[in-house]
């Protein structure tokens, strides 16, 4: 506020020009009024630019903490092969859902065929869903020709079901070479194996098959578990995902 109002006349809030003798005749001119503004502009913008510092200076003092929260974060990624099949993969949905996990489930395209509503299911409460081949066989025994049919038919059997096309594969048995890595490539399939095998389609009791993923995950651990076969590993998921929420880990999916 310049300190007059729109008239030129002396801005006082609770007098008039009658009320002050002898102001009239004594005004400031404009060009002192400017200068007598100056200070106060001054001062108004060192308080902004300091406010403006200070602000600055706590969002970098943050980051650098929220990233390394981010770089230390354990998480573990549980994987799912053979099916879908009725039962098995019902009972490990539905303690996925329970404990509000997500997972990766690589599917074999017969088994799509067969059960797509499975298939929709796991994609509709948030899986992932992937290329485990069509009929499961060893992807290296196969022409070039064979494996890209294999991979292929899985691809539609997933999209058939009304799901996105995958952009992963699990060759059986993790049987790989060069040339299956380049053929999955070239259909636009990233070749993705595991770290952590618990061997539960043995059939091992649930309790060992928890103890052997607990004691052998680390942060970024891709574990394979199986819902095609495995008639314990709807039962060891319970111990295996608390005793890893326990240890700091999330869940993710690939």
């Amino acid at each position: 506020m310049r300190g007059q109002n729109g008239a030129g006349r002396p801005w006082f809030p609770d007098a008039t020009a009658h009320d002050l003798p002898g102001i009239e005749g004594r005004m400031p001119s404009r060009g002192t009024q400017s200068r007598g503004g100056a200070p106060l502009a001054l001062a108004a913008t060192l308080v902004l630019a300091l406010i403006l510092a200070f602000v600055a200076v706590v969002l970098l003092q943050g980051e650098p903490a929220r990233a390394q929260t981010r770089a230390t974060a354990k998480y573990v990624r549980l994987t799912f092969d053979d099916g879908p099949v009725r039962g098995n993969t019902c009972r490990v949905l539905d303690v996925l859902r329970n404990k509000r996990v997500k997972a990766t489930f690589f599917v074999i395209g017969q088994q799509a065929r067969w059960n797509p509503g499975l298939v929709r299911r796991a994609y509709n409460e948030g899986h992932s869903v992937q290329n485990h081949s069509y009929t499961h066989a060893d992807l290296t025994t196969l022409s070039n020709a064979g494996i890209e049919r294999e991979l292929r038919a899985t691809n539609r059997a997933v999209v058939d079901a009304g799901v996105p096309r995958p952009y992963r594969f699990r060759p059986p048995y993790g049987a790989t070479n060069a040339r299956v890595r380049s053929i999955g490539t070239s259909l636009g399939l990233t070749q993705t194996l595991w770290t952590v095998d618990p061997r539960d389609w043995a059939d091992p009791p649930a309790s060992v098959v928890c103890s052997r993923v607990l004691n052998n995950v680390r942060s970024g651990s891709i574990v394979l578990l199986h819902d095609g076969t495995g008639a314990n590993t709807d039962n060891a998921l319970p111990c295996i995902i608390n005793g890893l929420r326990s240890r700091g880990y999330s869940f993710r999916k690939l």
